[in-house]
């Protein structure tokens, strides 16, 4: 079995050597079974800087360059779904150049692919990504990665090294065929946001692990996972145990400016995604069976019981609560290290979650027996 990298790439003025896509392609290689699928979105290719690295040489390096026109949007969704176009794989992941993990763990992706084949061709897997703070993300050894470092000061409800977390993420391993069954990534989904959320919530409808809840499409948007709602909160389930078993991505930081029509295109992104939801839940002919796999039992409700198998969870992997905060708040008297400029930015994309936020802050820590 072969297994496809698929990787959008777009105009990047804080990366104009486009070190990071030669760091990560010069990682994928290495591995075996497997080809890389670059399509370049950017008006400065980064053809002959891959070129001058030897790494266009390698048959498993497949380049494209489709660069924007003036006044475009660099859309995710589209260079994916082209990347995939041109794959080869059975099965497919979905990786950004932002991104980091541990070589063994890369190396493990083929033999979790063909663990899926033998589940379903609906199986798939969703791994958690850790959002680096700017000073770690310019620190960061990656010849030296060491996921317990990181898993362990995030657990510790620290927030010198990690700045937040998603669980749902887009580091996806997906079948190919039924990736393009379910049409792709949506392309209406333009600049940053939605696409990847919209496709998730897709794969897990048709490969449920636990009933869906009845807040399924609310959109709320916390810092830390215990405040989950709606699908975050669902597939989280998806995505903890790869956490306490370090199989998990870092995100270095980079500048979003809300000049960028790319962050800009947010707002509108979200109220499509919810729509989109609604016609999930409401429109799809394929009906789903009740048997759920063995993650959870078929009596798990989500909406009730979330935070004591949050617990239950991090306790089976000796992360004991409350001394491993983490996934709940930050330790006490842990400053939030954040400038103004990310206050007001959130306030101008999102203010209900800037409320949101604040009423966290104040939120009594969780009690096992309550």
């Amino acid at each position: 079995m072969k297994l496809s990298f698929i990787i959008p790439y777009g105009m990047r003025s804080f990366d104009k050597q486009h070190q990071r896509l030669l760091s990560l392609v010069s990682t994928l290689v290495s591995l075996n079974d497997c080809e890389i699928i670059i399509h370049d979105m950017s008006v400065d290719s980064a053809h002959q800087r891959l070129t001058d690295s030897g790494l266009m040489a390698n048959a498993k390096v497949t380049y494209m360059h489709e660069p924007l026109l003036f006044g475009d949007v660099f859309s995710p969704a589209y260079a994916r779904n082209q990347g995939v176009k041109h794959s080869k794989g059975e099965y497919l992941f979905f990786m950004d150049v932002d991104l980091t993990a541990d070589i063994t763990f890369l190396q493990s992706l083929i033999g979790r692919a063909n663990k899926l084949k033998q589940i379903s061709t609906k199986a798939f897997e969703m791994f958690p990504c850790f959002y680096l703070t700017q000073n770690a993300s310019l620190n960061q050894n990656k010849n030296n990665f060491s996921p317990s470092n990181y898993l362990l000061s995030y657990m510790q409800g620290e927030n010198s090294i990690i700045e937040g977390i998603a669980l749902a993420s887009s580091c996806l391993l997906v079948n190919k065929n039924w990736f393009n069954r379910l049409g792709g990534f949506d392309e209406s989904f333009i600049g940053h946001g939605g696409e990847d959320l919209f496709l998730i919530c897709q794969l897990a409808y048709h490969f449920p692990l636990a009933p869906l809840p009845s807040d399924f499409k609310n959109n709320t948007k916390t810092l830390h996972p215990a405040n989950y709602k709606g699908f975050r909160r669902y597939l989280s389930v998806y995505a903890l145990e790869h956490l306490f078993e370090q199989r998990f991505f870092l995100h270095s930081w980079h500048p979003r400016p809300l000049t960028h029509n790319y962050y800009r295109r947010r707002k509108y992104n979200d109220l499509y995604l919810m729509k989109k939801i609604q016609d999930l839940l409401t429109n799809q002919p394929e009906k789903l069976g009740n048997t759920y796999t063995n993650l959870v039992d078929n009596s798990f409700n989500i909406e009730h019981q979330y935070e004591a198998w949050l617990v239950q969870k991090q306790e089976e992997y000796h992360w004991h609560y409350p001394q491993y905060s983490g996934l709940f708040q930050w330790k006490a008297k842990q400053k939030i290290k954040r400038p103004l400029w990310r206050k007001i930015r959130k306030l101008y994309v999102n203010p209900r979650l800037f409320t949101k936020d604040l009423i966290d802050k104040h939120k009594k820590p969780f009690k096992q027996n309550q």
